[in-house]
C-alpha cells in the first residue's frame, strides 16, 4: 500500500496527480489525513480524505508520499506519525517521495546526507548535508525528491518507474497527457478546435427599479427649491435612474459659480437625507450633475454585458466594467489601456471586478489568441481560475516567483521585438496580420495578460524586484502586446509609487476611505465620495474628468460553472514549461547567499605596507594637492569603500600627515610634499 500524507496548506496538483497517476498503474494508494477533519489545500479546497493515520496499518506501509506546500510541509515535519511512517520504511524497505518544499521534512531528519537531491529554491539549506541538484525530480537509492512549479507529472512518473518499471511510466503519461497541464498533447488534441465556455450558464438579471417616476419628480423638486432658498436657480435638463444613483442635470444661471453649489453638497445631503451626495460639472454644456444615491440599489450582472453585440463585434482584448450613469454598458479595451490600477478599500468590489476582467478575456478569447498570468498573494481569490487552458504559468502565489516571472516577461519583449525587426512591423497586430500571409515561416503570437491580485503583499515582500519589473514591463511591453493589470486594497503612495503611476495612466478606483486616497488612485478627490459594492470612477488615459459606473458582479458559483465549462470542453492548461525552467532558475539564483567581498585588513603600524599600497598612496598625494582630506574624498578619487579609506586616514593620523579629526571637518594636511617625499625615503 501507497499513502499520500495531506495537512492543511498543500499543494493539491502536487498531491493529488501523483495519486491519480499511481491509481491508473493499478498500485493501492490511499490519501490519508493526519488529523481526524479533511484537510484545506493551499487553494481553500477542502479534499475528503480515503482515511486517517488512526485507519492506516502501518505494516502495509510500501510508500509514502510527502506533498508540497510550505504550510502543508510545515504540519507534517511536526506530526508524530511522520516519524513513525519514516522509522518503518527506514527499517523495513520501501520509497519515500517528497515533491516542492517537503524535501525539508526528509533533510531534517538527515536521511538526505550524502545523497543526491532537490527541492523548491529557497530550501536547500534545510537539506542536511545532501548534494542539492538543479533538476527536476531526483531519485537516490529509495528516496524519491522532486522542485515546485510544474513537476507533479514527472515526479508521478519516476515514482511508479521506481515502483513499477519504466514502460508502466511511460504509458500512464501518455494516457494522462490529454487531461495534464503538464504534458504535450496529441496531435488530435492539437488540431481539435477551441470551444469558448457557454454565457448562458451564467445566472441572475436586474431587478425592476424601485424609484417610481413620482419619487424621482418629488426628488428633483427638493433640490430645486433647496437652492432656490439658498439664491441660486437651477434650471432641470434631465434625469436618469441607473444602477445605484439618481443623476440629474440641471443649467444654473450665467454667471453663478460651481463653487457655491458645492460648498452647499453637505448641506443638501442633510435636507434631502441622502448621503453622500456627488457634484460635478461639464464645462462643455456648462451643466451642474447632481448624483444621488438610490433607495434600493441594483446589481449589475456580467451576463447581460457579456451577450451583446457590441461585445461581440469588439476587438480581442476588450472587457465589460460594468455600467455608466446613463446606464450604458462600458467597455475597455485593454489594448488601447494599455495598462490598468484596480484600486479601493477592502470589501469595496475590486477582487470582483478582476474576476469580471477574467471572465470577460475568457468567453472572447482562445488560449492561442490571448494568455493569462494570474498572481495572486492571498492564494484564495483566483484559486476559480486554476488549471485553465488559457493559463501561461501556473496561478503564482510567492513574491520570487513574481520577480521571476517578470524578468522571464522582461526577456520574452525583447524576443518579440527581435522578430517584429524580422517582419519590418512595429507591433503584435501587424506581426500577427503578417505572419498569417507567410505561414510557413512566421507564428502568431498571443497577446499575454499579466493580473495582479494585491500589490501591496508583493511589495512587502520585495519592492526592489517588483517595482522594477513592473515599470520595464509598463515601458516597453505595450506593442509586444503583454498588458498589466494591478490590484491592490492599500491605495498608500508606498504600494502605488509614483514611478508605477507614471507608467500606468489608467486607473478603476472603488471606494477609498479618505480623499488622500483617492488623491493616490486618481490625482483628485472623489473616491471618498462613492458607495461601495461596484461604485467605481474610471479615469481613462488623456482624460482629467473620471467616469462613474456600477461594476459588474459575478459571483464565485458563476466564475467555477465558466472555468469548469472551459476545462470540461478543452481540457487543462499546458503551461510553458520553459517559462517555468527560466523562472526557477532565476528563483535559484536569488536564493543564493551573495558573496561578500572580502579586503584584507590594513596593519596601519606597518609602515612598509601601507608605502607599497598604491590607493594609499593616492590618497596622500590628494591629501598634498588639496590641503585638507576627508573619507568621502578618498572614496571618490580612489573608489574604494568607506571601511577602507577611514582606516587609510587614520593611519595618516597616526604617522603624522594630517590632523586630528574635528567634529565634521575635513582633517588638515600637516607636511610638505618636501616631507613626504623624506618620509618614503626613510621606509626605503
Amino acid at each position: 500500500m501507497i499513502i499520500t500524507l495531506l495537512a492543511d496548506g498543500f499543494e493539491e496538483i502536487e498531491a493529488l496527480t501523483p495519486v491519480d497517476m499511481l491509481r491508473r498503474a493499478g498500485f493501492d494508494i490511499k490519501t490519508v489525513s493526519i488529523n481526524e477533519k479533511n484537510p484545506v489545500g493551499s487553494h481553500g479546497i477542502e479534499i475528503k480524505c480515503d482515511a486517517t493515520i488512526y485507519d492506516i496499518d502501518i505494516n502495509r506501509v510500501e510508500a509514502v508520499i510527502f506533498p508540497g506546500g510550505m504550510p502543508g510541509a510545515t504540519n507534517l515535519d511536526a506530526c508524530p506519525f511522520t516519524d513513525k511512517v519514516i522509522s518503518h520504511i527506514t527499517e523495513n524497505g520501501g520509497y519515500l517521495a517528497a515533491i516542492c518544499a517537503a524535501p525539508l521534512i526528509l533533510g531534517r531528519r538527515g536521511l538526505l546526507a550524502g545523497k543526491n537531491a532537490t527541492c523548491y529554491p529557497g530550501f536547500e539549506g534545510e537539506l542536511s548535508g545532501a548534494n542539492v541538484l538543479d533538476r527536476s525530480v531526483v531519485r537516490d537509492g529509495n528516496i524519491i525528491t522532486a522542485r515546485g512549479m510544474g513537476v507533479a507529472l514527472e515526479f508521478a512518473e519516476e515514482l511508479i518507474r521506481a515502483l513499477k518499471d519504466d514502460a508502466t511510466a511511460r504509458k500512464i503519461s501518455k494516457s494522462i497527457c490529454k487531461e495534464s497541464a503538464l504534458a504535450e498533447d496529441s496531435s488530435d488534441e492539437e488540431n481539435k478546435e477551441y470551444v469558448l465556455p457557454d454565457i448562458s450558464i451564467l445566472s441572475g438579471s436586474e431587478v425592476s427599479d424601485s424609484e417610481t417616476d413620482g419619487e424621482v419628480e418629488k426628488l428633483r423638486g427638493e433640490i430645486e427649491n433647496f437652492y432656490l432658498n439658498n439664491s441660486i436657480k437651477l434650471s432641470f435638463v434631465n434625469s436618469t435612474v441607473s444602477a445605484r444613483i439618481i443623476k440629474f442635470e440641471f443649467m444654473p444661471e450665467k454667471a453663478t459659480k460651481l463653487n457655491k453649489i458645492l460648498n452647499l453638497v453637505d448641506d443638501l445631503a442633510l435636507t434631502i437625507s441622502k448621503f453622500p451626495i456627488r457634484i460635478t460639472a461639464f464645462s462643455d454644456k456648462g451643466s451642474a450633475i447632481i448624483e444621488i444615491p438610490r433607495n434600493k440599489s441594483i446589481s449589475v450582472d456580467l451576463k447581460g454585458l457579456l451577450d451583446t453585440e457590441e461585445f461581440r463585434n469588439s476587438s480581442l482584448l476588450t472587457v465589460c466594467l460594468g455600467k455608466d450613469t446613463d446606464n450604458c454598458p462600458v467597455y475597455a479595451d485593454i489594448a488601447k489601456m494599455p495598462h490598468l490600477i484596480v484600486s479601493g478599500a477592502t470589501g469595496m468590489g475590486k477582487s470582483v471586478a478582476l474576476s469580471s476582467i477574467i471572465t470577460s478575456i475568457l468567453c472572447k478569447a482562445t488560449p492561442d489568441e490571448v494568455k493569462l498570468i494570474l498572481i495572486d498573494p492571498k492564494m484564495v481569490e483566483f484559486w476559480n481560475f486554476k488549471n485553465i487552458p488559457n493559463l501561461l504559468l501556473p496561478i503564482l502565489h510567492d513574491a520570487k516567483e513574481v520577480a521571476g516571472t517578470f524578468e522571464w516577461l522582461i526577456s520574452e519583449v525583447d524576443r518579440r521585438y527581435s522578430e517584429f525587426v524580422k517582419l519590418g512591423v512595429r507591433n503584435i497586430d501587424a506581426y500577427n496580420k503578417k505572419a498569417k500571409e507567410l505561414s510557413s515561416e512566421a507564428k502568431p503570437m498571443e497577446n499575454v495578460v499579466i493580473i495582479i491580485d494585491e500589490l501591496a503583499d508583493l511589495m512587502m515582500m520585495d519592492k526592489n524586484n517588483i517595482e522594477s519589473g513592473i515599470m520595464r514591463i509598463a515601458q516597453k511591453a505595450r506593442a509586444a502586446g503583454i498588458h498589466l493589470i494591478i490590484g491592490t486594497q492599500r491605495p498608500d503612495s508606498k504600494v502605488i509609487t509614483s514611478v508605477i503611476k507614471t507608467n500606468i495612466p489608467s486607473r478603476l478606483c472603488f471606494k477609498v476611505v479618505s480623499r488622500k486616497d483617492s488623491n493616490t488612485i486618481l490625482d483628485q478627490a472623489g473616491g471618498e465620495l462613492l458607495l461601495g459594492r461596484g461604485d467605481a470612477l474610471l479615469l481613462s488615459p488623456g482624460s482629467y474628468t473620471p467616469k462613474r459606473l456600477q461594476g459588474c458582479y459575478i459571483s464565485d458559483d458563476d466564475i467555477t460553472k465558466v472555468a469548469e465549462d472551459i476545462r470540461n470542453k478543452n481540457g487543462n492548461a499546458k503551461y510553458d514549461s520553459a517559462a517555468i525552467d527560466f523562472i526557477n532558475e532565476k528563483i535559484t539564483e536569488a536564493s543564493k547567499p551573495k558573496r561578500k567581498k572580502v579586503t584584507t585588513p590594513i596593519d596601519t603600524t606597518d609602515k612598509q605596507a601601507l608605502m607599497s599600497d598604491e590607493a594609499f598612496l593616492a590618497s596622500v598625494e590628494l591629501a598634498l594637492e588639496m590641503g585638507k582630506i576627508s573619507t568621502s574624498m578618498i572614496q571618490r578619487k580612489t573608489c574604494i569603500g568607506y571601511g577602507r579609506a577611514a582606516r587609510y586616514l587614520d593611519a595618516m593620523e597616526e604617522m603624522g600627515i594630517v590632523s586630528e579629526l574635528d567634529g565634521q571637518k575635513p582633517r588638515t594636511t600637516l607636511i610638505t610634499r618636501e616631507d613626504w617625499l623624506k618620509m618614503l625615503t626613510d621606509v626605503d
